[in-house]
């Protein structure tokens, strides 16, 4: 696998209806680097990374990877470029690496949107 592209994101906020979920992330992670993203229940964290990964639209904000801009690009377009949500533990293979349920999951992504023959921005999980 070859290697990761820095991620820049600044400004992030997205909304569900009249209701902030996430109001104003700002993130620079570096290739080699681990990130986390802590918080209780309800403090956006999913939601940023949906957003991020395209499944939500962000009300604002700016991203990129490796210095070109991933803001008009489709889940799908994403999802080529290597930038993946992996949902929570119990549906990970336990005994794969990080990397390996990375790749399985950006896969299955890209399956289920051709087998389903929609656009990502109306795919819904």
């Amino acid at each position: 696998m070859e290697v990761a592209s820095s991620f820049h994101a600044e400004n992030i906020s997205v909304y569900y209806g009249n209701v902030l979920a996430v109001d104003q992330v700002a993130l620079d992670l570096k290739p080699g680097t681990v990130t986390a993203i802590v918080g209780p229940n309800g403090a956006g964290k999913s939601t940023l990374l949906t957003a991020l990964v395209g499944g939500v639209r962000a009300k604002s904000g700016k991203s990129s990877m490796g210095g070109k801009s991933i803001d008009q690009m489709s889940p799908t377009a994403r999802a080529k470029a290597g930038l993946v949500l992996v949902p929570q533990g119990r549906q990970i293979f336990p005994t794969l690496t990080v990397e390996e349920n990375l790749q399985v999951m950006r896969m299955l992504c890209l399956f289920l949107a051709v087998a389903l023959r929609v656009r990502w921005p109306d795919f819904r999980f």
